[in-house]
C-alpha cells in the first residue's frame, strides 16, 4: 500500500503520507517503525499525524502516539517518554 489518504485529502504532502504509510504497512507486517515528525508551529504537524493515526484506526492498529514539548529537549528520553505511557484502541 504504502499511501495514506484521507475523504477529505491533505495537500501537498505526499511524500510524507507516503512515508506514514510505509510505516504502517511494516507495522501491519510486525514489523517496528518510529516516525518523527517535527517542524515549525503551523505548519501541518498535527493535521498530519491525525490522517495517520485515521489510517492506523481504519486498519484496526492500536496506536501509542506520543507528543513532546519544546523544552524537553535536554530531558532524557523527553520525547518519547509520553509515547510508552498508553497504547489507544
Amino acid at each position: 500500500m504504502g499511501t495514506v489518504s484521507s475523504a477529505l485529502g491533505l495537500r501537498g504532502r505526499a511524500v510524507e503520507m507516503a512515508v506514514l504509510g510505509e510505516a504502517l504497512d511494516r507495522a501491519a507486517c510486525g514489523l517496528s517503525s518510529v516516525v518523527l515528525i517535527e517542524g515549525e508551529a503551523g505548519i501541518g504537524k498535527t493535521r498530519l499525524l491525525d490522517e495517520a493515526l485515521r489510517a492506523a484506526h481504519g486498519r484496526s492498529m492500536q496506536v501509542a502516539p506520543g507528543r513532546a514539548e519544546e523544552l524537553e529537549r535536554t530531558r532524557p528520553w523527553g520525547r518519547g517518554a509520553h509515547g510508552v505511557g498508553g497504547v489507544r484502541k
